[in-house]
């Protein structure tokens, strides 16, 4: 009778001390969130960016169908500065602040494809690291199209009301 008293007690303190409370994880920071490498190619005709992004990933599917997000994140939010290009980012850290849920329904609802001219189907190299591979891809994004979006939507100002 004792043991069995004492197994129910053990067991209620168990089972008191082993409840958990649970919290919930911060979104995630699109300004931070990727990890990637960006060259440029060359500033094409039109408002058009020719980028060489390169990512490590699992597998050269995965790296061929971030290099879309990536291009696009890079433009908005890190700008290019490599190869014969010079560009800054399209939004500053305030202007993202501001407009976190705009960005996450951007990236989330796939709305970032409307500004990718083309892209390459099958990757440019492919590098074994590890268990994963480095994949680099060729894509060109529509800047000035971007910008025109963000300035409609109002993310950004037009450069007309920047003087």
């Amino acid at each position: 009778m004792k043991t069995l008293l004492y197994t129910l007690i053990a067991a209620a303190l168990f089972s008191a001390c082993s409840t958990t409370s649970k919290t919930v994880a911060p979104p995630p920071d699109l300004w931070t969130q990727f990890n990637y490498d960006i060259t440029c190619e060359q500033v094409g005709r039109q408002g058009t960016q020719s980028l060489i992004i390169s990512s490590i990933v699992a597998n050269q599917d995965e790296g061929i169908a971030n290099a879309r997000k990536h291009a696009v994140h890079a433009i908005l939010f890190k700008g290019v500065s490599s190869g014969p290009c010079t560009v800054p980012a399209l939004v500053s850290r305030d202007e993202y602040e501001a407009n976190k849920d705009y960005f996450m329904n951007m990236f989330n609802s796939f709305m970032y494809e409307r500004f990718i001219a083309s892209a390459s189907d099958t990757p440019r190299d492919v590098i074994y690291v590890g268990r994963n591979v480095k994949v680099s891809s060729n894509v060109n994004v529509q800047r000035n199209d971007l910008r025109s979006q963000l300035v409609k939507d109002g993310v950004i100002k037009s450069l007309n009301n920047v003087f």
